[in-house]
């Protein structure tokens, strides 16, 4: 029996389905974020002797990954919104019937834009925000004028029914102002849920930028995360009742969509979805587990989807994790992955140096 014909059978034991999809509808942005992953201009697309897919390739391809069971998908950059036709992919695949989830940096809301999305909400909007300052703006994006870009098209934003989530990266040039950031988002009350990061990987996407440069250090990520634990601890213990909430609202996003069994996780070869439940299709045509993984793919544009996600298990790489991590004292505060492994290395059987010293800094703090 061929691997290609094992792995199929454990799929179909499995019940392996692409619930779960991102498209990267575009690598390019009108910002110039120091940590992200993913973003290329012009210029790179060249080097790279690439393209990015026409409004026509993405609506087929949404065709075709609904008719494979795809349920949710996350349409994001790049900046999605910078597409002239973003209007054209959007609307078509707003009517096929997804849960959909919009990411955008909301500096370039448009009338138009806003006549879409009014017409066509989506179910979650994630809007990122890099400071509380034009200034801080600058350091990070490379725009002061951003800052007010993104207020404005924030305030367009909130007047859509759609689940807002404000999302931010703290890296060196916003650390200083991280608790405005939060403030600033919790003003707006129940109407917003946060998300906040301080994890940045080294880039293994081929992005213009170097993320692991602005990146806080070990020590300032580890006691950042530690400081707000203790204040989110310190708001249950006056506020009780938030605490129930909090439980409630995991409970609910614990609870499965569909009904599809857990597969067991010598299966999943990264311990999550990703490859299993979960899926990304980059801005230039391939389809990837997840979008930190780029080590494997296989090419959906051209062999079809449900045929590049048959086959995207045969490609992944089995990790095997090294005989160091496996004796580290410090494990469990360890929160690496292959694909993280990749990122940082090259390599998915990788150390990471960065991630050993943060959870090293995790347990000394904890301790």
């Amino acid at each position: 029996m061929t691997n290609q014909n094992q792995v199929r059978q454990k799929q179909e034991k499995y019940n392996r389905s692409p619930i779960n999809g991102t498209f990267e509808l575009t690598g390019r942005c009108n910002l110039n974020c120091k940590m992200c992953y993913v973003h290329v201009d012009q210029k790179r697309i060249q080097q790279l002797g690439y393209r990015e897919r026409t409004a026509e390739e993405w609506i087929d391809m949404a065709r075709q990954v609904f008719e494979a069971g795809t349920f949710r998908l996350l349409l994001t950059g790049g900046e999605p919104i910078l597409r002239p036709d973003f209007c054209e992919i959007y609307q078509a695949i707003a009517k096929m019937g997804f849960y959909i989830t919009l990411y955008t940096n909301a500096t370039l809301i448009s009338p138009q834009i806003m006549e879409v999305l009014k017409r066509y909400p989506p179910h979650t909007l994630g809007i990122t925000i890099y400071g509380a300052s034009s200034d801080t703006y600058k350091k990070v994006c490379g725009s002061s004028e951003a800052y007010d870009r993104m207020m404005e098209g924030l305030d367009k934003l909130l007047s859509l029914p759609s689940q807002i989530e404000l999302r931010t990266t703290i890296i060196q040039d916003n650390l200083e102002e991280a608790a405005q950031i939060e403030k600033f988002i919790k003003s707006f009350g129940d109407r917003v849920t946060f998300n906040i990061n301080q994890t940045v990987f080294q880039s293994g996407r081929n992005s213009i930028g170097n993320p692991a440069a602005s990146r806080l250090s070990p020590e300032q990520n580890a006691r950042f995360y530690c400081d707000r634990y203790h204040r989110m601890m310190e708001e249950y213990i006056e506020n009780p009742e938030k605490l129930s909430e909090l439980r409630l609202d995991q409970e609910a996003k614990e609870r499965k969509v569909l009904d599809i069994e857990e597969p067991e996780r010598e299966y999943m070869p990264y311990g999550c979805h990703a490859g299993y439940q979960e899926y990304t299709i980059s801005w230039d045509g391939r389809l990837l587990p997840c979008s930190l993984f780029s080590a494997c793919y296989t090419e959906p544009f051209e062999e079809g989807f449900e045929q590049a996600w048959q086959r995207l298990n045969t490609v992944i790489p089995k990790p095997v994790l090294p005989q160091q991590c496996r004796k580290c004292s410090v494990q469990q505060f360890c929160g690496v992955c292959p694909a993280s492994r990749y990122c940082e290395t090259g390599d998915v059987n990788g150390i990471p140096q960065y991630f050993c010293q943060l959870a090293e800094t995790y347990s000394k703090l904890l301790k």
